[in-house]
């Protein structure tokens, strides 16, 4: 019996403390959120198409909605070898 009692408010406890938790402001509110130009045009990039998206983005009111990141993705990774090491594009 004591032990239940024990083990109960051990429960309770927990409970209480982790309710008491406040969310931390160090928490991101939204995901990580911009674009990536892997998603569209993988690796056929180049520096007027990055930055025409970059503006189209601020016109648009995205960046004011939050949409702060353009990812350039060169396509650097161009698949495995047969002992699976990484390849990159010539």
């Amino acid at each position: 019996m004591k032990s239940t009692t024990k083990i109960i408010g051990t429960c309770i406890t927990i409970l209480f403390l982790f309710s008491q938790c406040k969310h931390s402001e160090y928490n991101a509110k939204t995901p990580m959120m911009g674009w990536s130009s892997w998603n569209t045009f993988r690796v056929d990039i180049n520096e007027i198409l990055i930055k025409e998206t970059a503006d189209a983005m601020v016109e648009k009111g995205l960046k004011a909605a939050g949409y702060t990141f353009v990812n350039i993705d060169d396509g650097y990774f161009g698949g495995r070898d047969t002992l699976g090491n990484l390849q990159y594009h010539t």
